[in-house]
């Protein structure tokens, strides 16, 4: 298989044996707790809320690290367009 991707061996076989990072352990736990905010405010929040949530619980991060996290998990408010309706100079109708 190494020489059809052409690559080496020791490459594959060091690459496939990494363990997990503490960051990324990190990362999982706080997309979990980003996906129960979502779920209590009924994927209502944004990432700007739910970064002062995780403030609030003692989780202190950025909110570039929330957005990324949430663009991960594939977690999206919902959004409202506000649409004024359109308003005619004349009357079809008389």
């Amino acid at each position: 298989m190494c020489e059809v991707l052409t690559i080496l061996r020791i490459s594959y076989y060091n690459s496939s044996k990494k363990p997990v990072s503490d960051h990324e352990q990190e990362n999982q736990e706080l997309i979990k707790e980003i996906y129960q905010i979502s779920l209590k405010s009924k994927v209502c929040y944004g990432a700007s809320k739910i970064h002062k949530i995780l403030i609030n619980n003692e989780s202190y991060l950025s909110l570039k690290r929330v957005q990324r996290l949430t663009k991960k998990a594939g977690i999206c408010s919902v959004t409202k367009k506000n649409t004024v309706p359109i308003r005619q100079k004349k009357r079809l109708y008389s």
